[in-house]
């Protein structure tokens, strides 16, 4: 971001300085995609809040701090079963989600160049490497998607397939990839390993 590139709307914050804690850290990357969004300085960003792998401390999480022992991220994805765990682990998700929903009510908030806001013009694609970590599977993976790009997606829907190893009786994740393609006007028949065909689906 340049100042004066365009417009006062387009004004870089402020540095953030050093030694930022995680939800600092999040809150200051958060600004910077939805001011290069409004500023039309990039069309796609892609963001990982954490890779697979990271043990990042969640302490700071009032009910993590509270039950004590074991903090780390990777640590308690690999639960068990164990309750005390689980609810640890379900409110690190929770803390997440909370992050991602902190990011969708700014984009909600500014007003992008036609006078929508910059969530009604953009698709935010949110989801896991895995569906569940404790097992390591890739089945049956929760997809979210915020935003109306444009007018070219009807929000406020859950859609649920049938899921099966056999891939030629389900809709797959390559499938999904494909219709998101779509979407931005790409056409094509085949993504990765399994994906072959468009979703369609009744509203």
């Amino acid at each position: 971001l340049q100042p004066g590139g365009g417009g006062p709307m387009c004004t870089p914050p402020s540095a953030p300085g050093a030694n930022l804690d995680l939800p600092r850290q999040l809150e200051y990357m958060h600004e910077l995609m939805a001011l290069a969004f409004q500023c039309d300085v990039t069309r796609v960003i892609s963001f990982m809040m954490g890779d697979a792998l990271n043990n990042r401390n969640l302490s700071f999480i009032p009910s993590v701090a509270s039950a004590g022992g074991e903090a780390g991220d990777h640590t308690v994805s690999h639960h068990s079963g164990d309750q005390a765990l689980v609810s640890k682990f379900r409110a690190m998700v929770l803390w997440k989600m909370e992050q991602i929903a902190s990011f969708l009510t700014r984009l909600k908030g500014m007003t992008d160049s036609d006078g929508q806001s910059l969530l009604h013009n953009t698709l935010v694609f949110i989801s896991s490497d895995l569906a569940d970590g404790n097992r390591h599977n890739h089945d049956d993976k929760p997809i979210l998607l915020a935003g109306q790009l444009g007018g070219a997606v009807v929000t406020d829907r859950h859609v649920r397939f049938p899921t099966s190893r056999d891939y030629t009786q389900v809709k797959t994740f390559g499938d999904f990839y494909i219709t998101l393609m779509s979407l931005f006007g790409v056409r094509t028949t085949a993504y990765g390993n399994d994906g072959k065909e468009a979703i369609v689906w009744h509203q």
